[in-house]
């Protein structure tokens, strides 16, 4: 089991995510993922059972809060 975690700055409002990909993202398959919306303080984090061979892309992200 593999476990990816980041700790966002909310200070003016994030949408952070975390993605795991086996290959390439957004051809490859998404194996794991989580986000949070809005000033949320703490982790961010998901896992999975990487299968041996496989090439995994993690993917963080950090987009501001839409207007609105």
């Amino acid at each position: 089991m593999v476990n990816c975690t980041f700790t966002p700055d909310a200070v003016n409002g994030v949408w952070p995510s975390v993605t795991v990909w086996s290959g390439v993202p957004g051809v490859g398959a998404c194996v794991a993922s989580a986000s949070a919306v809005g000033d949320q303080i703490g982790s961010v984090g998901t896992s999975f059972t990487p299968v041996n061979g496989q090439c995994y892309y993690v993917m963080v992200d950090n987009w501001p809060l839409p207007d609105g």
